[in-house]
């Protein structure tokens, strides 16, 4: 029973996972036959000022995002539970939950459909 799921697993996740290993470790333009450049395409990357440049902005957007959403979400959690048994609790955990619940709606209507 579980040989279909390692079946895909196989072909759609460790098959192009080990194919992009070994093409990142060549120069191939699609067109023509692979050569073998080893650590060559790492070096360039590494060393180009579009890497230096990319990697700041990474930390930049990690050091804004991951706390700022960390902090939103615990706000809008706090909210929530602070006005849970009035009527803008229900109003607000519905708005909360509303875009969980729609995907799952429309799966269980298009089955049903279907």
């Amino acid at each position: 029973m579980l040989f279909p799921f390692f079946a895909l697993y196989s072909i759609f996740f460790i098959y192009p996972a080990i194919s992009g290993i070994y093409i990142s470790f060549n120069n191939w333009d699609s067109v023509h036959p692979p050569t073998w450049v080893g650590f060559d395409n790492y070096y360039n990357i590494i060393t180009s000022s579009a890497f230096a440049i990319a990697s700041i902005n990474l930390i930049k957007y990690v050091c804004i995002a991951i706390p700022l959403g960390i902090t939103l979400a615990f706000c809008v959690a706090v909210l929530v539970d602070s006005y849970k048994e009035t009527i803008w609790g229900r109003i607000f955990c519905s708005a909360y939950f509303v875009p969980v619940m729609i995907p799952l709606f429309l799966t269980a209507s298009i089955w049903k459909w279907r």
